[in-house]
């Protein structure tokens, strides 16, 4: 049903067609030339530079390298070639059929992710909260920090007043990769998860790899084999066969024969580019400013080319600035730098604002001169900053920007929890745009079921299914609950809240009316392990339950209407540990209540449910 809405909306705004190839303009690539360009110049926008590519596949196994001397056809166009209405739209069709069509929603919801905070020692007030600004400024990376992060240290004041109560999940600095039909998307905490489809993920733990912030880079060989590169915040680079294979340390980072030091900043925050040349780049920083070097691809442990500086803080772009509402003109600690090459454009991509703020954003500088040259800020945010302040999915900072299944692009993203410290943290994906002046933009930070990657040709004109939230701040109904954790936050759109039924509760449930008649087809848990202690042994396990729909007017709770009541998700078995869980129906379900019933969960812990949410459309919309 959701899929049958998508496809009427799209044939109202969808006219082109690709289509009429017999006699289409052919092109000669000449120096300087890319699929953009040309897209501007035969078919009136950038934004089409897909159609050239779709039109020679046969031709073309890498959107962002064509060569010159190379002949394209150029659909929609007969000889001689002449530029088409700008203003004629592009088309958004399914590339796969649409009762195969699989769905996913923010935040990702990825298996077995890492316990942090599991130290113990929780609720403790700290007696000097605000000494972590000193700390910044002189004493965690010796020997450079005092010149290059002492200003920074206000920013940091204030960090330890944050109260752990418990061990937590989290994950973030989403480092995506596709590569032959494949996703990898490495995240802090040293984990990897891979998947073929966008919607079953295989976890890998790399912590003995990198901690925090990771970067990969695919090198392939002359004899056919692959290496993958691989390093964190300030980590050595690692190196493997397959992105899922053993890493071997090659060293650490050096100038000159020297480990990076002062005054050029260490190597927080690393980013490695392999261009289409073969040559290797190196970006980093964390705070003064990106800065980047060429990388020996024979040794690329070492640079070979003095690095530079290449974005420095400017308070004139409003998301740049310190703070949840961008209060602060001095200070904006550029960080999570990512190098990535569109349609001969290289897009410098980087974080900003502080990842405890839902302003957490990303920007981007873009050049087409070379990958340390000719940089120029972008005129607006990858990020959509109105969407990342809002709703249940907030933040959208330190990530990476990924070109996928048929040249779609698609930014992942972190996203802000921050309950149990300023690190507890998720991961989100939307496709991103290009506009008329070439700058990278996510239009939606989606809040509700979207399409995966390879689906529809152009996302990035709209993504989402035609479901929207049913189940926001409705009336319900629970088994019981904790004082001070009332079920309304089950609700409520805020990560910092949750329902947690009373102890001793051994089947909690949670029952919301929705208010009127609708198609349910979709659903999202966002789940809270309450006192998750792994100090005292405590340890994770799968969320087990049911959900349930009823329709009908009369009282769902009545002894007569038990057996109306009907189960359209069995997890009471589930092995899969997840944080946060997505399901989507085979087919939509009519229903007025729904009811989630928790049948199993970590010893020792008590389940709390931060958010239990359900998306469908009003039966109304086809009356």
């Amino acid at each position: 049903m959701k899929k049958k809405l998508l496809a009427l909306i799209l044939a109202l705004v969808m006219v082109l067609s690709l289509s009429g190839m017999a006699g289409a303009a052919t092109h000669i690539v000449e120096q300087g030339d890319n699929l953009s360009k040309l897209a501007e110049e035969y078919l009136g926008s950038r934004l089409k530079w897909r159609e050239i590519y779709e039109a020679n596949k046969d031709k073309i196994s890498d959107p962002n390298s064509i060569y010159v001397g190379q002949e394209l056809v150029i659909p929609g166009t007969e000889e001689p070639a002449t530029p088409v209405d700008p203003d004629a739209p592009v088309v958004n069709e399914f590339l796969v059929p649409e009762d195969e069509a699989l769905t996913y929603i923010n935040p990702l919801p990825l298996p077995d992710m890492v316990v942090t905070n599991g130290g113990g020692n929780y609720g403790v007030i700290s007696e000097d909260p605000f000494a972590v600004g000193s700390m910044i400024a002189n004493v965690i990376i010796p020997n450079f920090e005092a010149a290059t992060h002492l200003r920074f240290q206000d920013m940091f004041r204030g960090t330890g007043t944050y109260i752990t109560e418990q061990a937590t999940r989290s994950t973030a600095d989403p480092y995506g990769v596709y590569h032959e039909g494949v996703w990898y998307l490495f995240g802090s905490q040293g984990s990897l998860w891979v998947s073929e489809n966008f919607v079953d993920w295989t976890f890998y733990d790399l912590g003995y790899v990198y901690g925090m912030a990771p970067t990969s880079a695919v090198r392939e060989n002359a004899d056919g084999t692959e290496t993958w590169y691989l390093a964190g915040n300030s980590t050595h680079l690692w190196a493997a066969p397959s992105a899922t294979g053993t890493y071997e340390d090659l060293g650490e980072f050096t100038w000159n024969g020297e480990k990076i030091s002062q005054p050029i900043p260490a190597n927080n925050d690393v980013d490695i580019f392999i261009d289409d040349d073969g040559r290797m780049y190196l970006y980093w920083g964390m705070g003064p400013g990106v800065w980047g070097a060429e990388l020996d691809p024979e040794n690329p442990t070492v640079l070979i080319t003095k690095p530079k500086e290449i974005i420095a803080f400017n308070p004139e772009n409003e998301w740049e600035r310190f703070g949840q509402h961008n209060q602060d003109y001095e200070n904006g600690f550029p960080e999570g730098a990512q190098m990535v090459k569109i349609n001969g454009t290289y897009y410098l991509t980087w974080a900003t604002c502080g990842t405890q703020y839902d302003s957490y954003a990303q920007g981007a500088y873009k050049s087409t001169e070379g990958p340390l040259s000719g940089f120029e800020p972008q005129e607006r945010p990858i990020t959509n900053t109105y969407d990342a302040l809002e709703g249940t999915v907030r933040g959208g900072g330190h990530g990476s920007v990924v070109v996928g299944p048929n040249g779609t692009i698609w930014n992942f993203y972190t996203v802000n929890i921050g309950y149990e410290g300023d690190m507890e943290r998720r991961i989100g994906c939307d496709p991103v745009a290009i506009d008329e002046n070439g700058d990278l933009y996510v239009p939606v930070h989606s809040e509700n079921p979207q399409y995966v990657p390879g689906v529809l040709s152009h996302p990035e004109l709209g993504n989402e299914t035609g479901a929207v939230e049913l189940t926001a701040r409705q009336g319900v109904h629970i088994s019981s609950y904790s004082e001070g954790r009332h079920p309304v936050y089950a609700g409520d759109n805020s990560t910092l809240t949750w329902w947690q039924p009373a102890e001793g509760d051994e089947v909690p449930f949670y029952l919301v009316s929705l208010k009127g008649n609708y198609y349910v087809q979709d659903f999202r848990i966002l789940w809270k392990e309450v006192g998750l202690d792994p100090s005292i042994g405590e340890t994770t396990a799968p969320f087990q339950y049911t959900i349930e729909i009823y329709y009908g007017t009369e009282n769902p709770l009545a002894p007569e209407n038990a057996d109306k009541w009907v189960t359209v998700v069995d997890k009471s078995g589930n092995t899969e540990d997840l944080i946060m869980d997505y399901i989507s129906l085979d087919e939509p379900v009519l229903a007025n209540f729904i009811r989630l019933n928790i049948t199993g969960w970590a010893e020792g812990t008590t389940p709390g449910v931060v958010e239990f949410a359900a998306f469908g459309e009003s039966i109304a919309k086809y009356e």
